[in-house]
Order: C-alpha cells, then structure tokens, then sequence
C-alpha cells in the first residue's frame, strides 16, 4: 500500500488537507456475506386486507429489488391483473392470503387459474393455519406454485419465491443463522396480547382470531386476573371488557394505569355510545370495540395500536350502533362460523355450552325475579346478550338486551321480559335442530 499527504492554504480563505492512498482489491469475495437478501426483479402484487402485513412484506420485497403492488381483496386483485394484462406493468407474481373479505385465496386462485389471460401469473398462497387436510385436498386443484406458512422465516419467505420465479439459487442457503430466524408474521411480527373477558364464548373469539393471525393471547376471566397478569408481564395490547364480575374493567384499567403501564387498552362494550366514550378517556383506556365483532372489525384496532407512529394520532372511535329488531334470523349458523374463521367444530362445541349455560341462566333468572335482585338479573342478562350476540342468535340477543335494560331500571315487568327470553330460547334450539345434530 502507498499514497501521499499534503496540504494547501491560502490566507484568509482557509486550508485543504489531501491524500491518495493505494489498496489491493480482495478476490472472490460473495456477495452473499456483505447482503443476505438476493434480488429478484420481479413485480408483484400483494393479496392481503392487513395494511401493516402489507406493509412489512412490501418493505422485504423492495429491499430484494421487487416492484409492488397492493390490494386488500380479491376483487380489486383480479381486476389490477386484467387491466395490466399484456402491458409492461404486467404482474409476474401474486402474494395471496388465505383469508379476506369476500373471496377467500382459494376463490382467488381460482378465478385467475380459469381466466387464461391472467392465469400465467404464478401465485404463492400465506396461510395461518399451517398444514391440514382440507388444504392437502385444495393442492391437488393447483391453483397455486407455491405456499408459505405463517410464522416465516426470511429465508424460507424468498427461497420459496426464487423457486416459484424459477430462479432459484444456492445463494440463499448461504444466508446467516440469525438473518433467517427473522420472522416475518401478521400484525407487527407476533404480539403479546391481554383478553380480559368472562364470557367463554368471546374469549374463545378472540382466541381464535388472534391466534389465526400469528398473535399470542393469555386470556384474564375478570379485572382481578387483568391487573394480576399486567403485574407478571409485558402486552402490546390489552382487550377489556367493561362489564366482568370482581372487578369491571372501567376499576381495572384504574389499576393498571396505578402500576405505570402504557400499554394501550381497548374497551369492549356491547353499547359504544357517546357517554361511554368519555368515560373510557376518563379511566385510562384508548379505544373501543363494539359487541359483536368480526375479523374484519379487530383488525384496524390492531392496525393502530400495534404500530406506534400511527396511535399517536389515533382518537377514540364514536360509535353508536343500535340494534334493530328488523328481519332477524332465529339463528344464523354460517354467520357463526364466518365469525370464527371457518372453524366449524368450534361453533358446534361452544353452542353445545352455550345451551347448557342458558338453561341454567334461565331458571336463575326467574329466582331472582322473584327475590327483586335487579342486578344479578342485569349481568345474567348482559351475559346471555354477549354470548348469543357472537354465535348469531339474533332475536335471543335482542330480548336478552331488553331484559337488561328493565333489570337496570328495575323494572317490575322484568317477568313477562324473562318469558319472551325463554320463548326465543325455545325458537333458537327449534333453529338449531335443523341445522346442526
């Protein structure tokens, strides 16, 4: 190695310090060692209703080389890959989630592989579930080239691609330990999150939900077990029910925000009216989300407290959606299912206790009717208000809230109101029989 130093100088102006200096040029040095992640060039379009899924798989690609398109149902997919059929913006690969809105990735693919003039698109199915015998049976149809599992490794995530690109390569194997646990899962990687609920049915909910989309969920019975699990360990987010026995969630809250945490915790309320909402920013709390819910409606609540720049601009959500009374079904079976992700055996088990449990809330009710005890017989009934809500029995539901409503008046007509809850209790398992054995 060798060079020189010098200096040049002028008065009143300043000075220029200078050198040159001659290195040896390193041979065959990988490339691999000084950048894990291999480019592609590919464009592609991302399949996923999730805007931060889409947003962390975008920033991968883009980092690969990648062009990227997005759109969050398959409507709007297949119609981006017809207008740009043939043109220079023509899509090479589609990214598609297995659960949308709508169209499910199954439907998807479908429709793409009987439409020759976009069908040459390869297509890589994200799944949450993992591996089953539905989804062995689907292959076999193949609608897709490729698929990944949720968790992904990055390794896994852009070797599947290169093979289904058909440019797979020995580079990828190179990537380090560490570079390929990286993991890329729904919603900010996976969340730690808190479900302080009483009520079986919607524990099993958000169990389901969450855990579908990559998150971990412990589960609190009431405000006692809340506090007690923030005192144990950290959460990214916290869903509190404002009605539970030993302590609400309103005294809960209270509490948690004594021990310093800042974990923001979303109210559920079956009854988000604007005096509600002021009692939440009284207590602590920083959203809410309104019974009964779907996927679709627990998403944007993740979507802006799981990622920390947008929940600095977040306001709490001013919801009033009453309940009508207008053409409901007794029981709407396939609405339950949708609710629980298509999980079918686990509507038919949760009905089974749900059954169980109203027949001996029923029997409670009218004991104590008779003894005048107004709010044992509002939470019993806000507790089968709550359960029938998620499982779609509608009119059940309806009458439930009525009789909650009379208990917190303490209305003496709380009787009659308890005699139509039964009666629509009948009608629902009439439905049931019919639908399910």
């Amino acid at each position: 190695m060798g060079g020189e130093i010098g200096v040049e100088s002028e008065f009143g102006k300043g000075s220029t310090f200078w050198f040159t200096a001659v290195m040896v040029k390193q041979i065959n040095v990988d490339s691999s060692l000084w950048s894990t992640i291999p480019r592609i060039n590919a464009k592609v379009l991302l399949v996923d209703d999730n805007v931060v899924i889409r947003g962390f798989l975008k920033s991968y690609l883009e980092s690969a080389g990648c062009t990227v398109f997005e759109v969050s149902d398959g409507n709007t997919a297949i119609k981006f890959l017809k207008d740009r059929r043939g043109s220079s913006s023509q899509v090479d690969l589609c990214l598609i989630d297995l659960i949308l809105p709508g169209m499910d990735g199954w439907q998807i693919a479908s429709e793409i592989h009987s439409d020759s003039t976009i069908s040459p698109v390869r297509r890589i199915l994200l799944s949450p579930t993992g591996k089953s015998a539905d989804e062995a049976k689907m292959k076999l149809l193949n609608w897709f080239d490729g698929y990944l599992h949720k968790p992904i490794k990055k390794g896994v995530f852009f070797k599947e691609i290169r093979k289904v690109l058909g440019n797979s390569d020995e580079i990828l194997d190179e990537i380090s330990p560490l570079e390929d646990l990286e993991e890329l899962v729904e919603e900010i990687f996976t969340a730690s999150i808190l479900v302080a609920e009483d009520h079986k049915v919607n524990q099993i909910l958000f169990k389901t939900i969450l855990e579908n989309i990559g998150h971990n969920v412990d589960i609190a019975n009431n405000g006692l077990e809340a506090v007690e699990a923030v005192k144990l360990k950290s959460y990214d987010i916290i869903f509190m029910d404002v009605q539970m026995p030993e302590m609400n969630g309103y005294e809960a809250t209270v509490a948690i925000r004594k021990l310093g945490s800042e974990t923001p915790i979303i109210a559920v309320t079956a009854s988000a009216i604007k005096g509600e909402r002021e009692k939440c920013i009284s207590v602590g709390m920083d959203d809410f989300l309104t019974k009964p819910f779907k996927k679709r409606d627990l998403i944007p609540v993740l979507d802006i407290w799981l990622n920390k720049e947008n929940s600095a601009d977040a306001e709490l959500s001013q919801v009033d959606i009453p309940l009508s009374n207008t053409n409901l079904e007794v029981f709407d079976f396939s609405q339950a299912v949708e609710v629980f992700m298509g999980k079918e055996d686990i509507v038919i088990n949760l009905l089974s206790d749900f059954i169980k449990k109203v027949e001996k809330q029923i029997e409670e009710l009218y004991e104590n009717c008779e003894r005048h005890n107004f709010e044992e017989l509002r939470q019993i009934a806000h507790s089968i208000k709550g359960g029938s809500s998620n499982l779609y029995i509608k009119r059940l539901s309806l009458s439930a809230k009525d009789l909650e409503s009379a208990a917190l008046e303490k209305n003496s007509d709380c009787r009659n109101l308890i005699d139509t809850l039964r009666d629509e209790f009948s009608r629902f398992l009439e439905a049931k029989s019919g639908i399910t054995q």
